[in-house]
């Protein structure tokens, strides 16, 4: 990898770190404060309704066609580019203060189509309509925060988004301790006011950091100029694309709604989790890629672009494998080390842990799905990267409803039926085994409405896979895993097809990482009763906290070992720039 993209990534890596620690710190809070109940379910709802926005908006449309766009603008004159930054603040502010007053008059609307099953609780319901509508102008603030990052990365200055969630972070902590003070139905009003100032704190401090490189985030009053017609004509099948994939996620919450009560809300911590990683290293990565691509890409260097490309890809195997074993092997004591306090109960924690052994399936797909989805927008081409997203979309909700199980919740509700009527089409009742007929070889089984069949061998071993058709909330991650490893294949190939790419780098770095791994899983699993035996002899700590004190740290020695012994060319140059950098610091 170049100097550049590691320095980049690193830096990154380094302020979202921080910024992760200080979210997970605001999480606790809210998860004491609120555990998985009624009032977290709304606020968690209300608050993806402006992220949904701006991905629409920002990171999943304007700053992928913003980019590349930018890069050529700067590479003429940076006179050209502040004028062209100016004009798409212009665009930005006009679009989404249009959205955020139509989403407060809609706002009763839109939480009937994302989350119908609220509607069994009219004070639920109510709530999260009051919540959506404080939270709605959040919208304004973390686009501008979005698209600024973008063009600070273009120019080589990197972090600044990160940097911004900081204060975000430290405004929603603030806000979270002083909600301490009050009852819950007035503390959560005040999480949701704290949104609104912490989007402004992100704002307000991207402003000394522009000014210093030359540029303005002042409007400009020509809003419609050549460059921001090319950008929207960019921005199209981008808006399609980030419409499909936050339609993904909003679908999860829908049938969430209609699960066991606190569903959204596991779903939502276990996000949390696995979304630690993805944040800290693979975001970064690609947010410092995306420039370094275009810019090969402007300048015809297809070398850099494929080295730089492949590296990438090395490392995202070689950084997310292992921790997707962690993640998988820990959930249980990891959530119950995060989380469970207050009210949030021993229940909450085991339900959440379910959630991220499935998504963490499902890390490694999502990594270099967003690294390889880079290369079609640093070549100006945001169609197929939306044509990929409707296939996901549609693996997901196939995935999501095979794997879920039955509604329990919504009754009489046009969501509740739609989703037992599709359910019943894609997962016929195989029924239970009840005794298999001596006499004739039949098999037996019991089913959902109590009567009994003789079934086929077909159905016979299809019900050896029903417990995979029933399991609610973490089927809902497990679909999400499974439709993203599904997209990965989709973008390999086309990758594969347009580019003369070297794969076998990454193929070698993957086949370490897998097998370091499974080694090390081996190794921890046979030597567990004996570990188990000295904490009952010697320690006498509780079981989660003697896997996070002893057995994790026993898991990552054990990699090591193995990386080490298969020679791991990404573990030498990580020693090789961690000893570079040392010795600039001294």
């Amino acid at each position: 990898m170049s100097n550049q993209i590691l320095k980049g990534t690193l830096t990154v890596s380094i302020l979202t770190m921080l910024s992760r620690i200080l979210g997970f710190f605001r999480d606790l809070l809210t998860a004491y404060l609120f555990g998985a109940t009624y009032l977290a379910d709304a606020f968690f709802v209300a608050f993806k309704i402006p992220n949904l926005l701006r991905s629409f908006v920002a990171e999943g449309a304007l700053t992928n066609a913003f980019v590349p766009v930018f890069v050529d603008e700067l590479s003429k004159s940076q006179a050209q580019a502040k004028e062209t930054m100016r004009s798409v603040v212009s665009f930005l502010l006009l679009l989404t203060l249009t959205l955020s007053i139509l989403g407060i008059i809609f706002s009763q609307e839109i939480i009937l189509v994302i989350a119908p099953g609220f509607s069994e609780n009219p004070a639920k319901e109510q709530l999260c309509i009051l919540l959506t509508q404080i939270m709605l102008p959040y919208i304004i603030c973390v686009s501008l925060v979005v698209m600024l990052n973008g063009a600070l990365n273009s120019i080589g200055i990197f972090g600044c988004s990160a940097w911004a969630q900081i204060w975000m972070n430290i405004c929603l902590i603030l806000g979270a301790l002083l909600a301490c003070f009050f009852n819950s139905e007035t503390a959560i009003f005040i999480l949701a006011f704290s949104v609104i100032v912490g989007g402004v704190v992100q704002v307000a401090i991207q402003v000394p950091i522009l000014r210093k490189v030359g540029f303005s985030i002042l409007p400009s009053k020509q809003i419609f100029t050549k460059v921001t017609k090319q950008i929207m004509f960019l921005m199209l099948p981008a808006i399609l694309g980030a419409a499909v994939y936050q339609l993904q996620i909003l679908i999860n919450t829908l049938l969430a709604s209609v699960l066991q009560s606190g569903s959204v809300s596991w779903l939502f911590y276990a996000d949390r989790v696995v979304q630690l990683p993805i944040g800290v290293f693979t975001v970064a990565l690609s947010s410092v890629l995306l420039p370094t691509l275009a810019k090969a890409e402007a300048e015809k260097q297809k070398q850099d672009f494929s080295s730089n490309l492949m590296n990438s890809l090395r490392y995202v195997s070689f950084i997310i494998i292992p921790i997707s074993g962690v993640l998988y092997i820990f959930a249980e004591p990891l959530t119950w080390l995060l989380f469970e306090r207050g009210q949030f109960d021993h229940l909450s924690s085991l339900e959440t842990a379910r959630a991220v052994q499935n998504y963490s399936l499902g890390i490694w797909s999502v990594s270099l799905f967003s690294i390889l989805i880079r290369v079609f927008f640093a070549k100006k081409d945001t169609l197929t990267p939306t044509l990929i997203g409707v296939v996901t979309l549609v693996f997901t909700v196939l995935f999501s409803l095979i794997f879920m199980g039955d509604p329990v919740s919504g009754v009489g509700l046009w969501m509740f039926d739609l989703v037992k009527s599709c359910r019943e089409f894609l997962v016929p009742d195989f029924g239970e085994i009840i005794s298999p007929n001596c006499l004739d070889c039949a098999s037996f089984v019991r089913l959902s409405d109590g009567s009994t069949k003789a079934i086929t061998p077909f159905n016979q071993t299809m019900t050896l896979f029903t417990p995979l058709f029933n399991l609610k909330h973490a089927g809902l991650a497990l679909a999400s895993s499974t439709a993203m490893l599904c997209s990965l294949l989709i973008a390999v190939f086309l990758v594969a097809k347009r580019n003369n790419l070297n794969w076998s780098p990454f193929i070698l770095a993957t086949l370490k990482s897998v097998v370091s791994m499974l080694l090390a899983i081996s190794v921890l699993c046979l030597s567990e009763n004996y570990l188990l035996d000295i904490n009952e002899n010697f320690l006498n700590l509780k079981v989660n906290l003697f896997k996070i004190c002893f057995e994790i740290p026993l898991f990552l020695s054990l990699l090591f070992f193995f990386l080490c012994v298969f020679k791991t060319r990404e573990l030498r140059e990580t020693f090789k720039l961690l000893s570079n950098l040392s010795r600039h610091v001294k």
